[in-house]
Formats: C-alpha cells, structure tokens, sequence
C-alpha cells in the first residue's frame, strides 16, 4: 500500500507538474513519511504548484492555505483559508467539523445556504466569473476515465456518482 502510493507521486512529480491532485495522499504511510510527504506537498505549493488533496485526516488540514468542506451530496459548505474553517464552523478544531455536518439529515444543507450567505462566499466564490462548459469531451477509453469495469468511478458511503469527465484514471 504506502510503497505503491510513494511510487505514484514520485512518477508523477518526475514531470514536474503544475497541478497535483491527490485523493488520501498519505493513506498506508507511517506517521514519519506521511509527515514528509505533506511537508513535500507544502514545498511544491510554495514553488508554484497547485496543490490539491483530499484527505479526511484532519492534521493535514493545517497545511493547507485554503480548504474546501464538502457535505452530503457533495455540498459545498465552506471554502477559504483552512485557520478560519473551525471558526466558521463555531467549532475548535477540524475535527468538529465533522460533527457539524452530521448533526442530522439536514445538516449539510442548513450550512450550505449558511456559506452561501457569508462573506467567504462573496470573497471566494461569488465574485469569480463561472466557466463556460466544455463543448468537446475528452476521447479517452471509458476504463481511463472510471474503472476497470467501466461502470463508474465508485459509490461509497451513497455519494452520488462523479461525471466520468471529472473521475481519475485507475489503471
């Protein structure tokens, strides 16, 4: 596990690229090379790179220069500098956060009108003029863009099912 994940990123860095996504970057490292690579990660972000992750490990959170708290159904209920998240959240750490999305069934909706009507919205979202959709989808084989069996890109905990545009390769 940690061996296979180490290998990936270090081929991916061998590119020098200007984007790095990651889903759970230090799952399966030991908490010694787990702290190397977020401190490689915070390197290359402030060499330039853009740096995303995903990580449900809340120390990471802390390294991070803005963060993005998705609830159920993927809603959007927070995004800005990751020191002020537990502050929005009127909680004290990363880890209450959690709590407040989970509270009940409407949790993360309750927080998702309460972001939309905050100032971080207004500072990080509001004003940021919205793309317009790509006209012409890319022509990778279906495998490369959801899974070996080319039925999607997983479902776990009930999320609903990314677009395959957006799902990354699997091998």
């Amino acid at each position: 596990g940690g061996q296979r994940r180490r290998l990936a990123i270090a081929l991916e860095l061998l590119a020098r690229p200007g984007l790095l996504l990651l889903d759970e970057p230090a799952t399966g490292l030991d908490p010694a090379r787990s702290k190397r690579l977020l401190a490689l990660l915070r390197t290359l972000a402030d060499k330039g790179c853009t740096v995303v992750l995903v990580t449900h490990a809340t120390a990471d959170i802390a390294l991070c220069d803005r963060v993005a708290v998705l609830g159920q159904d993927g809603r959007l209920c927070f995004y800005g500098p990751a020191v002020e998240a537990p502050g929005f959240f009127d909680t004290a750490d990363f880890a209450g956060i959690y709590t407040c999305l989970t509270e009940d069934a409407t949790s993360a909706a309750m927080w998702e009108v309460r972001f939309q009507q905050s100032p971080y919205y207004e500072q990080y979202i509001g004003n940021q003029p919205v793309p317009p959709a790509p006209t012409v989808r890319p022509s990778l084989p279906r495998r490369a863009l959801c899974g070996s069996d080319g039925k999607g890109c997983g479902n776990a905990g009930g999320w609903p099912a990314a677009p395959p545009l957006y799902c990354a390769a699997t091998g």
